[in-house]
């Protein structure tokens, strides 16, 4: 359902809106903030639809490479889903290994 509403919307910034866009060009209306900054938005995905697609290849191609890796058959647990859930990862690198009295 997400890749519908993804590529529903997709369709109609890059084709439909575009016609509308040409409509009020041409009546030089004065459109409301949301309207224009969708109509930049599909100004932008028209003229760029490379890196469009570019982006969705490496982001499938890098999902697919994680869910393949030993490290996505295992869930966070412990001081990584603390780090995943806070955003604090970079607390991990100043973690010293050797101060965990089990031993790492």
């Amino acid at each position: 359902m997400l890749f519908f509403a993804i590529g529903a919307t997709t369709f109609l910034l890059t084709c439909v809106l575009p016609k509308f866009t040409a409509i009020y060009s041409s009546k030089r209306a004065v459109l409301p903030l949301p309207t224009r900054i969708l109509i930049g938005l599909s100004d932008w995905m028209v003229g760029n639809w490379m890196y469009l697609v570019a982006g969705l290849v490496l982001a499938v191609v890098g999902l697919v490479l994680f869910l393949r890796s030993p490290r996505a058959a295992t869930p966070p647990t412990g001081f990584d889903s603390i780090c995943l859930l806070s955003g604090a990862c970079s607390a991990r690198a100043a973690w010293p290994a050797r101060s965990a009295p089990w031993g790492r």
